[in-house]
């Protein structure tokens, strides 16, 4: 495994895990790993040794995640700068076709580039998916009012931390996976 970076859209300095185990005399296709908020891409570490032997695998840490920044200045998030984000990336990487494999934000990306750009796909694959009407207002009663207080008054990871005990997936989540 090796980290790298690249400059993205505007100069920002963004992260990838670049893990391949594939024959070197083989040209095999990238498998896109992309991680949903507010995660980074080292939930898909269980997924690398299943992946590698045949695929080159690229674990992109989305911008203002994991070890890639955020621009303070004039930032926004949105989907459209994060797909670009990814684009950028494939590019970089001289990949003119990728394997996406996207949970929660990730596969939202996923699923904007099959609809955009779907020549850059082998295939998607959506995991997770939260869907949201463009537009809607951000309801506290329904994201819940105290998850909103925490991000504000203690930031994203103190939120994160807390937001994951009540999620499925925890019970089952090795010690020490959360933090």
């Amino acid at each position: 495994m090796s980290v790298e970076s690249f400059r993205g859209p505007g100069g920002a300095s963004l992260y990838y895990r670049y893990d391949d185990f594939t024959d070197p005399w083989e040209r095999r296709p990238i498998a896109f790993l992309a991680h949903g908020h507010p995660r980074n891409s080292n939930m898909w570490y269980a997924w690398v040794p299943g992946l590698a032997r045949d695929f080159r695998v690229v674990r992109p840490d989305l911008r203002g995640l994991g070890l890639s920044k955020v621009p303070i200045e004039g930032y926004k998030n949105s989907v459209e700068l994060l797909m670009r984000d990814a684009v950028a990336l494939m590019d970089h990487l001289r990949a003119d076709k990728v394997v996406w494999i996207g949970e929660a934000t990730g596969a939202m990306l996923g699923l904007h580039l099959a609809a955009l750009a779907a020549e850059r796909l082998h295939c998607a694959v959506a995991m997770s998916v939260t869907l949201r009407i463009r537009d809607a207002p951000l309801v506290p009663s329904l994201v819940g009012a105290a998850s909103i207080q925490t991000m504000l008054t203690t930031g994203m990871r103190a939120w994160a931390l807390n937001s994951t005990k009540n999620r499925p997936w925890h019970r089952e989540a090795p010690p020490g996976f959360s933090e």
